[in-house]
């Protein structure tokens, strides 16, 4: 996985790829393991995909300065992206 623009001052996108049949599990989370937003539960179909983090939590709310994780599985792979967000 890729996140860009990183540092963020407001939206990173992330570019991630899905094997045939695969499933992704993709959230966002703080420093200290709390998931801040829910990205991705599902299974899509194979090839790139990303997604567009606008910097809130799953309330709206937008999130403070800090260091963030991106991370799931896709299929039996671990995934994982780190994203500053600075505002």
């Amino acid at each position: 996985m890729i996140a860009s623009p990183n540092p963020s001052s407001g939206r990173t996108t992330v570019a991630y790829a899905v094997g045939a049949g695969e499933s992704a599990d993709i959230g966002v989370f703080d420093l200290s393991g709390r998931l801040v937003k829910q990205i991705a539960i599902n299974v899509q179909g194979s090839g790139a995909h990303s997604f567009t983090w606008d910097g809130t939590d799953m309330a709206g709310a937008r999130v403070r300065t800090g260091v963030y994780f991106v991370r799931g599985r896709i299929g039996q792979q671990s995934v994982r992206a780190q994203v500053l967000m600075l505002r």
